[in-house]
């Protein structure tokens, strides 16, 4: 086992995303996955998206946020998970008052190129 620490992927006005356990050794040395820490600010959206290979696993761990996942909105609080397959548009809202956190597990690991930026269907 090897523990790590979190290392800053990537930062914009509207998510920072810290990788916690990756592929590098310095994270872990994961071969098929990695885990990320995403932090999305009050009044901000992650920006929808799907992944063409990627399948992902959302643990809530602070505030809450609307999860939409191909047009379904669902209210995410912390100790929920939501389950999102390769293909499905979705987007991560906050539009509360307080910061939203969640860690994001992904499987094969993410990479910037499996991720395609979209409009959300309408429902």
């Amino acid at each position: 086992m090897k523990i790590s620490k979190l290392k800053e992927m990537f930062s914009t006005e509207d998510e920072t995303v810290y990788e916690i356990v990756g592929c590098s050794d310095e994270l872990g040395g994961t071969k098929y996955h990695n885990i990320v820490q995403v932090l999305i600010p009050s009044g901000h959206s992650g920006g929808s998206h799907y992944h063409k290979v990627a399948e992902e696993t959302y643990f809530i761990l602070k505030g809450e946020a609307d999860i939409v996942i191909n047009g379904h909105c669902f209210k995410a609080m912390p100790g929920m998970m939501f389950s999102i397959l390769p293909r499905e548009i979705h987007d991560v809202i906050n539009n509360t008052d307080n910061d939203f956190e969640l860690l994001a597990i992904s499987a094969p690991a993410f990479s910037p190129e499996d991720s395609i930026e979209c409009e959300m269907p309408k429902t």
